[in-house]
Parts: structure tokens; sequence; C-alpha cells
């Protein structure tokens, strides 16, 4: 995995951490703290990072300082209405990663200064390996080993001609690279990305994933609901995304209305105003196809 892939794991584990305090908490404060540490972070990986890396990551550090700020607004109306607080002052933040955002109350320590790329991601505890693959098929629908461990990251690599089903699985991240004339289906990857790489006239469907990056991969189909961001696809070439609750919707659990399946960032193409040539929208005979296939490896 390189650096950039490696930061952006890193990422997406520490956003989902700070989403939990938010839910979990009373107060915003430890939340701020870890925003405030890993917007520095992003800024220490600024060379390392491409543009529209560093554009996607100013981005969603924004909606968790937002999503901070709101909670505090929505703590002062609650203390005010039951007239048990004195009005507390809300707070602001501009865009970027310029000066560091804080809230009133500091943190009881300075945050870390340890490289990102070194940070231990504590959700990946086992991980599931399945590599150098022909004519193989693989079905199970649990995601605890026979010692009793829970996989937490799902890594597969140089499998071909082959068949793969890992249903009321949930992983922590998912990592596909050399796969050829293969059908994977993934259940869910609710809290962190999926990694997509040399993927070759194959069929990817993904129930629900945080996020989904596509590297060097050609002539394949990919279903899925993406989370918390449009799938990104770079060097790719003849790539074809469908929404997962459209062609499979007795097995959908995502809310309808998002366009994260479809709206597909492309590093590559940049003409503004122009569809990118590299991918397009599944048609309903190919979508059909693939339900009728994916549909019955699950039964």
């Amino acid at each position: 995995m390189s650096d950039a892939e490696a930061f952006y794991t890193h990422f997406n584990t520490r956003k989902a951490h700070i989403l939990q305090l938010l839910e979990s908490s009373s107060s915003s404060s430890k939340a701020v703290d870890e925003i405030n540490t890993l917007n520095d972070q992003c800024k220490q990986q600024r060379k390392a990072i491409s543009a529209h890396d560093i554009e996607y990551y100013l981005k969603e550090i924004d909606r968790l300082y937002a999503a901070a700020n709101s909670r505090d607004i929505n703590n002062t109306a609650t203390e005010k209405s039951k007239g048990d607080a004195p009005k507390k002052k809300t707070f602001k933040f501009s865009k970027g990663f310029g000066s560091k955002k804080t809230l009133p109350a500091k943190p009881a320590a300075a945050p870390s200064q340890q490289s990102p790329i070194d940070v231990p991601l504590p959700d990946v505890t086992t991980e599931l390996t399945i590599s150098d693959k022909q004519e193989y098929t693989y079905t199970s629908d649990n995601s605890v080993s026979a010692d009793g461990k829970v996989y937490k990251k799902l890594v597969l690599t140089n499998i071909e001609n082959s068949t793969l089903v890992f249903s009321h699985h949930s992983f922590g991240t998912a990592t596909l690279t050399s796969i050829k004339n293969c059908i994977i289906y993934l259940d869910a990857v609710p809290v962190g990305p999926v990694y997509l790489d040399r993927i070759v006239n194959s069929t990817i469907v993904i129930k629900r994933c945080q996020q989904c990056r596509i590297h060097d991969s050609v002539d394949s189909n990919i279903v899925l609901v993406c989370g918390s961001g449009r799938p990104i696809i770079e060097h790719c070439s003849g790539m074809r995304f469908g929404r997962f609750s459209k062609i499979f919707p007795p097995l959908s659990d995502a809310p309808e209305g998002s366009s994260d399946w479809i709206d597909v960032d492309d590093f590559n193409w940049l003409v503004k105003d122009q569809h990118s040539e590299n991918w397009k929208e599944l048609d309903n005979a190919d979508s059909m196809h693939i339900a009728s296939q994916v549909t019955a490896l699950l039964h």
C-alpha cells in the first residue's frame, strides 16, 4: 500500500472515530481536539498527496468542524430551554488548512506530532487475506474465523477467473488488487474505504461502503452505494457503474435519493463541462444480467 493510500485509510478511520465522539458525547471538545490533530496531519502530507486529494480532505475536515459546531449549538439550545445553564457562545470556522480551529476549552495535551502513516489503525485488528488463486470459489456468510477472531480488513490479491462472496461481513477496509475475470460480492465496509487496483473484466458488487477508490482498472462493472463521497477513478477506462439498491432492491438497506453511486470523480478527465469517456452508467441489460448472476450466488 502506498503512503497516499495508507493516509487515506488512516484519515477515514479517524473520521469515523470523530463522528462516534460527536454522537456519544455531550461535549464536542474531544472531537475538536481530534479534528485539530487530523488537520495538522493533513498539512504534513501536502507533498505526498495530490491536489485532488487535498481538496477532498479539506472538504471533509470542514464538514467535521461544521458537525462539531452544530452539536454545540444544539446543546446550547437544549440547555437554554431547560433554564439550567447560561448562554453559551457558538463558534465558526473558516475553510482551508489555515489556522488551527479550537473550542474555548483548550485540549489537555498538545496534538500528537506522530506521522499519520505510522499511527496505528485500531479498528483493523484481524486481516482476511486471499491471494494467488485461479478458478477459485469462496463463499462465506460469517465474518468470524474458526478461532473466534473477527475479520476487520479484507485483502484480495492476484485472483483470476474466480467467484468470491462475502455476505453478512462487515469489514473496516477492503483492498482488491490484480483481479481478472472475477465476480466479487462484499456485504459492507460501513466506516472505511474500498481500494480497487488493477481490476480487469470483472464485476465488483459492494452493498455499502464509506468511500471507493479505483486505480488502473479496465472494462469492469462496479455496483455500489458510497456513503460519504463519490467514487473516484484514476487511470481507468471502460468502467461501468450502477446503484446497488436499484439492481438489488430486496437486499438493499441504503437510503434512496443519493447520487453518490454515479457522480464519479475521474482524476484524469480535466474537461469540466464534458462527461468523462472512461466510465458510464450500467444499462438495463447489463444490470439485469449482474442481478441474476449475483442473486444466484447468494442463495
